[in-house]
């Protein structure tokens, strides 16, 4: 006589049905949550702890608050939350809260400080999405105040990268490497020669 060998699969349970109803109240539940997440106030809030944490330009504020939408939003909600976006940054230019002028020129001489080109300043206002016209009103300040704002940023980054420490400026070649360094972060090569020789520990100076 055969014994007919249970497989697993006869044992096995069927898993519970849902009950009726219950996948339309999860949608439900799940559009709930994205409409909180992308309610005018939900969207005030993002936007205030995005501020309490960094300084932002208008546009990319924006940003962080459209990728927000767009991880929680359905496709057809996104229209309404970019008019409520569009509000709220308009809120915030009128109180003052964001202003890129401000940002702007608060950017502009931490970049400076570290060391950073008039190309290299302009580039980065321009990714952080600032307007043409208040990134160049921002640059002619810089270069009507005393000194050449270009010659102090270069001696600042030779001296962050310890240039004229790192290379034998009396040797040619030595040299050009210095010069480069500071020629990838868009200085001139006057402003260069000029910047290390002006920081040179050994007295070096361009002949």
């Amino acid at each position: 006589m055969t014994t007919r060998r249970r497989s697993r699969s006869d044992g096995a349970r069927a898993a519970p049905k849902a009950p009726e109803g219950d996948g339309d109240r999860n949608d439900e539940r799940a559009a709930e949550r994205a409409v909180d997440r992308t309610s005018p106030e939900a969207l005030q809030a993002a936007a205030l702890r995005y501020l309490n944490r960094y300084d932002a330009s208008v546009e990319q504020l924006r940003r962080v608050l459209l990728r927000q939408a767009q991880r929680h939003a359905a496709p057809a909600q996104l229209p309404e939350v970019r008019r409520h976006v569009d509000a709220l940054l308009a809120r915030f230019q009128e109180s003052r809260l964001l202003d890129d002028g401000r940002y702007a020129d608060t950017l502009a001489r931490g970049l400076r400080e570290r060391g950073a080109s008039t190309i290299r300043i302009r580039q980065k206002l321009r990714q952080r999405g600032v307007a043409e016209t208040i990134v160049e009103e921002v640059l002619q300040r810089a270069a009507s105040e005393p000194g050449d704002a270009d010659l102090n940023a270069a001696r600042a980054y030779a001296r962050r990268r310890r240039l004229t420490t790192r290379y034998d400026l009396t040797n040619p070649a030595e040299r050009q490497k210095a010069l480069a360094a500071l020629a990838r972060q868009g200085f001139s090569y006057g402003t260069a020669v000029a910047a290390l020789g002006a920081s040179s520990d050994d007295g070096w100076e361009e002949p």
